[in-house]
């Protein structure tokens, strides 16, 4: 992204989906004001790579932006580079704009050969195999060039916090781990209590250079939406040493038959003595292909009892369900929860704290909008959504997340009896739910 603007939380906001959840390694130009880099977008987003430019003896450029979020620097004076005249005009360029390919092409050439890289992965590799303080710059902090609204401008600036880091096209890669990425293959059992496990996968690791210390390797996986691990994995540490640090070594990873929720990464973390290990993380991509808990009635997220309260992002789910008929906007993505109470109740099911336009359904398969309860605003909490109804014993209700004119991003579920004729809140069923069809 070679460009730069006011700071602006919704630009930062659509990277760090980009990275988090899409799986987007993203390089940002730092900009060329001679500012902190904190003050502009999308430099200033977390997740992004943020990239300044030297001149060709070392130094900063002058007009380089600078400041803790600053990431890496790369050459950004005299570029050839593309021009507008014609499809095929070059000429020289100057700036961070010119910069920010160079850390984009090394990323580029890193992810073809480690496919199941995350985009920290990504990132770590640039910045741990970075020169360190090989970037010069003027000893009296002094900018300069003619102010303007953005810039420091002429007078001192405190340039101390900048990450001085130049990028090297050479990446130091600690570990081979193969596969890089590990399919689960979708099954005609879906996830689910009664579904058979998944095979094992062997992930073998070895180091690719010899460490000067111990080199202790942690394996770990993300938890699914009830807080057990999509995946097992043993021996859960392996150790190397000088002297078999280049001989394979084997972990198995086991996905969890009861729980999908799409592609994951395995982390593997290294602690040792030796600094080029210490901290260092490689990831394994896990792409499950299974459908994910709580995309249809037929795979729902099961609510055990009430209160019950959940969160999440509907952006990684397709769209199933309709919320209104006839409608061309309705494409949003939903998320399928699903509950039997044990005791007649009166029930208010609410997405009050989600960031988006969210709208809520509630109904019993196979959910045909005639006969589903719908709300799209709720008066007392903005852009949410609130239904409040009688729910029947022994009945399956479903209550479905989704979003207005194909509205997505982070909702907050509330679901709490309000009048209970029995004790204790009620209990889940979960088992044997009827697949819903589309509607």
């Amino acid at each position: 992204m070679s460009l730069e603007g006011y700071y602006s939380s919704p630009i930062n906001a659509a990277i760090e989906d980009l990275v988090q959840r899409l799986g987007v390694v993203v390089v940002a130009s730092a900009g060329n004001h001679n500012a902190d880099a904190c003050t502009v977008s999308p430099a200033s987003a977390n997740s992004a790579i943020a990239v300044g430019a030297i001149n060709v003896d070392g130094s900063r450029w002058y007009r380089s932006n600078w400041g803790p979020c600053m990431d890496l620097f790369a050459p950004g004076v005299n570029v050839v580079s593309a021009v507008p005249w014609t499809d095929s005009s070059e000429a020289p360029k100057t700036g961070t704009s010119m910069a920010a390919p160079f850390v984009t092409g090394v990323a580029a050439l890193y992810l073809e050969n480690h496919q199941g890289a995350s985009p920290a992965d990504a990132a770590q590799r640039l910045l741990r195999s970075s020169m360190m303080g090989a970037v010069t710059d003027d000893t009296s902090g002094m900018a300069t060039f003619t102010p303007t609204p953005r810039s420091s401008g002429w007078g001192p600036i405190d340039i101390s916090s900048t990450p001085n880091r130049l990028l090297q096209s050479v990446l130091t890669i600690p570990a081979r781990l193969l596969p890089s990425v590990i399919t689960v293959a979708a099954t005609s059992g879906a996830p689910g209590p009664s579904a058979s496990a998944a095979a094992g996968r062997d992930i073998t690791v070895s180091l690719l250079l010899q460490p000067s210390g111990q080199v202790n390797v942690t394996a770990s996986v993300p938890n699914a939406w009830t807080g057990q691990p999509l995946a097992t994995i043993f021996p859960s540490a392996l150790t190397f040493t000088a002297e078999n640090y280049n001989r394979e070594q084997r972990l198995l990873l086991q996905p969890n038959a009861a729980a999908a929720q799409g592609a994951y990464y395995v982390q593997l973390a290294m602690r040792s003595s030796d600094p080029r290990f210490d901290f260092a993380v490689q990831v394994v991509k896990v792409d499950d292909a299974r459908e994910q808990v709580g995309e249809t009635a037929a795979v729902p997220r099961v609510i055990r009892s009430l209160p019950f309260n959940d969160s999440g992002a509907t952006i990684s789910f397709r769209h199933d369900y309709n919320t209104s008929a006839g409608n061309p906007k309705d494409t949003a993505p939903d998320v399928v929860y699903a509950y039997t109470p044990a005791f007649a109740m009166t029930v208010t099911a609410s997405t009050c704290g989600s960031t988006y336009d969210t709208v809520l359904l509630l109904g019993q398969a196979p959910l045909r909008l005639a006969e589903t309860l719908a709300n799209d605003d709720d008066p007392a909490c903005g852009s949410a959504s609130r239904i409040d109804t009688d729910l029947q014993p022994g009945r399956t209700y479903y209550v479905v997340v989704s979003g207005f004119n194909g509205a997505a991003g982070d909702f907050a579920l509330s679901v709490r009896c309000t009048s209970c004729d029995g004790a204790g809140g009620g209990s889940g069923g979960g088992g044997g739910l009827p697949a819903a069809s589309r509607r």
